[in-house]
């Protein structure tokens, strides 16, 4: 089983509402955590919100900002499950 979890801001982010759309449109279940301090995030690599991050048990991906394409892919694997 997959899970799917979205780090976002406690403020507006119009890059968080756009994946958000798109998780939602797919019929994709997500956990959302409001990050009030990025650094963490900042620590591994990512420089935007959404951080999205994706672990399917044995193997795992993650992303930032809008990203249709790996949104689509997600998609895919969850109509494959």
């Amino acid at each position: 089983m997959s899970t799917v979890t979205m780090f976002k801001p406690p403020n507006y982010c119009a890059s968080c509402n756009a994946t958000e759309l798109g998780l939602k449109r797919h019929g994709i279940t997500y956990d959302v955590v409001v990050v009030d301090d990025p650094e963490g995030l900042k620590a591994e690599g990512f420089a935007e919100f959404p951080v999205v991050k994706v672990d399917c048990g044995e193997a795992s991906w993650s992303w930032s900002g809008y990203r249709h394409d790996d949104i689509r892919r997600l998609a895919d694997l969850f109509t494959k499950v």
